[in-house]
C-alpha cells in the first residue's frame, strides 16, 4: 500500500481514483508500507493530514485490488459511533478487503482403474472462486492445462473403465454442488490445441458463477495417455488459471515404470550352464490387491495401449512400457514348444518404480522354462504320461515276443 496526502482548495469532494483527476488536487511524495504474516500494513510517523491510500502491488491471488480510498488523521468517529462518539482518532485503523482465489492439481489415484488401464491418469484441477466485493463481477475464468505432448496425450473420447473422465464440477462456498447444471458451449467452452487445453467460461457461465458459486470452488478433471515414457518416469502436467486480475499458476506429477522380462531356459553347452533366450512365451500381468504374490479371484487383469497380452521374442524379451508404481503379477499362459507353462498356480511378484529398467535390478524380471519330460505329450497330464509309457512298454515286448515266435518257426522249416 502507499499512502499520500492530498489537499484541494477550496474544497475535497473527489473519492477513489479519480482523486488524482480533479482540479487543484495536489499529492505529496508517498510512503510505503507492505502487509506482515497477519495481512498488516502500518504506516509510522504520519503528519496531520488528508491521505489517499491505494493497494500498489499484492499476492498473485488476488482478483481484484482494493479500490483507493481518503483517510484523515486525526480521524473523527463521529456522532453515530456507539463505543466513542464525536472524538478523534489518533491511530487509524482501516479494512481495506481483497477478493482471492486458490489454485490446485493432483492425480485421481483413487480411481478404480489407477493401477489396471497402466497407462492413463487423470488429473483434478481445483480452483477457489473468490467473494467479490459490492459491485464487482466476474470479467475471466479461464483455465488452461498443459503437457509435453513427447509424453502425454490429452484423452477425450475411450477412455477406459475406472479412469475419471473429462468434466467440469462446480460447487458453492458450503462445499455443495450447484444448484444449476454447469453446460458445454452454454456456460463454458474446451479448446485444445496441441498440448494446451483451455476451458472458458462463458459469460452466461461467469453470471452463474456469480450467482451460486462466490466462495466455491471450480473442479476441472483432465484424463491423459502415456505417449512414450521420459527418461526418470516422471510426467508433469501444469495448469494455469485466470480469474480477473489473477493468474495462479501450479503442476502435479506422476511416476510410470517400465517392465522388461526375458524368457529363457538354462542348457549346458560344453558342460557350463547357459541361457537361451526363448521366443513365444504369452503372459499376462495382474494388478496384486493385497500384495500378497497370490493371483486371487477378483484381482484385476492390467491392460496397457489396449493389450492385455505380451509375447516374447526371439531375444527372449517383451517390454511393457507404462505401469504405475506398485505390486502387479506376471502370469505365463502359454509356454513355448517342449517346455513346461508356469500357469496361474505359479504368478511371478513383480514390483514397480518409478523409471526406466535396469537389467541388474529394476524393473526386471527373468523367467526360467524347464523342458517337458521325456514322453510328456502336450495336454496329457501325468496320466497320460503314465499311459503312454504303460503301452510302449507292452508294444516293445510284443514286438521282441513276435520275434521269436518267427525265428523258431523258420528253424523247425
Amino acid at each position: 500500500f502507499s499512502a499520500s496526502s492530498a489537499s484541494k482548495s477550496p474544497s475535497m469532494s473527489a473519492a477513489e481514483n479519480s482523486l488524482t483527476s480533479q482540479a487543484g488536487v495536489t499529492l505529496g511524495s508517498d510512503t510505503i508500507a507492505v502487509t506482515d504474516v497477519t495481512g498488516t500494513a502500518t504506516f509510522g510517523s504520519l503528519g496531520y493530514g488528508l491521505y489517499l491510500v491505494q493497494e500498489t502491488n499484492g499476492p498473485a491471488t488476488i482478483t481484484d485490488p482494493a479500490k483507493p480510498f481518503l483517510v484523515t488523521v486525526p480521524f473523527p468517529t463521529g456522532p453515530a459511533n456507539a463505543t466513542n462518539p464525536n472524538e478523534w482518532l489518533y491511530t487509524v485503523h482501516v479494512y481495506p478487503k481483497n477478493a482471492v482465489v486458490g489454485l490446485d492439481k493432483v492425480v485421481n489415484s483413487g480411481d478404480a482403474g489407477f493401477f489396471t488401464a497402466g497407462d492413463y491418469v487423470s488429473w483434478t484441477v481445483t480452483v477457489d472462486l473468490p467473494v467479490l466485493p459490492s459491485g464487482e463481477n466476474l470479467t475471466t475464468v479461464v483455465l488452461t492445462d498443459t503437457i509435453d505432448t513427447a509424453d502425454l496425450a490429452f484423452v477425450t473420447t475411450g477412455i477406459p473403465a475406472g479412469i475419471s473422465p473429462r468434466s467440469i464440477s462446480v460447487f458453492d462456498s458450503a462445499g455443495d454442488p450447484t444448484a444449476s447444471t454447469f453446460v458445454e458451449t452454454t456456460h463454458f467452452v474446451y479448446n485444445i490445441a496441441g498440448g494446451v487445453q483451455t476451458v472458458t467460461f462463458t459469460a452466461a457461465g461467469r453470471a452463474l458463477l456469480e450467482a451460486e458459486a462466490q466462495g466455491g470452488t471450480i473442479e476441472f478433471v483432465v484424463p491423459t495417455q502415456i505417449v512414450t515414457l521420459p527418461a526418470g518416469g516422471l510426467v508433469t502436467n501444469d495448469v494455469n488459471s485466470v480469474v480477473n486480475s489473477s493468474s495462479l499458476d501450479a503442476d502435479a506429477t506422476q511416476g510410470f515404470g517400465q517392465l522388461r522380462v526375458l524368457k529363457y531356459s538354462e542348457t549346458d553347452v560344453a558342460d557350463t550352464p547357459t541361457d537361451v533366450p526363448l521366443a513365444g512365451a504369452r503372459f499376462e500381468l495382474y494388478h496384486d490387491l493385497d500384495n500378497d504374490g497370490v493371483l486371487d479371484v477378483g484381482e484385476p487383469q492390467v491392460v496397457v495401449d489396449g493389450a492385455d497380452e505380451w509375447v516374447s521374442g526371439t531375444n527372449g524379451e517383451l517390454d511393457i512400457e507404462a505401469l504405475k508404481p506398485g505390486n502387479y503379477l506376471l502370469v505365463e499362459i502359454e509356454a513355448p514348444v517342449g517346455y513346461q507353462t508356469l500357469g496361474t498356480a505359479a504368478p511371478i511378484d513383480v514390483t514397480i518404480v518409478v523409471g526406466e529398467t535396469d537389467a541388474a535390478s529394476v524393473n526386471y524380471s527373468a523367467v526360467e522354462n524347464l523342458q517337458l519330460p521325456p514322453f510328456a505329450l502336450p495336454f496329457t497330464g501325468s496320466n497320460g504320461v503314465v499311459t503312454f509309457g504303460i503301452i510302449g512298454t507292452a508294444l516293445t515286448a510284443l514286438g521282441i515276443w513276435l520275434a521269436v515266435i518267427t525265428r523258431r518257426r523258420r528253424a523247425r522249416a
